[in-house]
């Protein structure tokens, strides 16, 4: 039995709808990937947020 997932807060109902489906096969999981690739997009990443002079990298 799959577990009801929670509404995820600041997505319309329809996004929400696809998103709660069953994400055991892949031809599920790439429907919800290209519905979401258009919110993906807008996010802003940590990295490009905090600036190249935060970064630490290691050795």
């Amino acid at each position: 039995m799959v577990k009801k997932r929670s509404p995820i807060e600041g997505v319309n109902e329809e996004l929400n709808k696809i998103a709660s489906q069953n994400l055991d096969f892949a031809p599920t999981r790439r429907k919800v990937r290209s519905a979401f690739a258009d919110v993906q997009q807008q996010l802003d990443h940590l990295l490009f947020k905090l600036g190249f002079s935060v970064l630490i990298f290691y050795k």
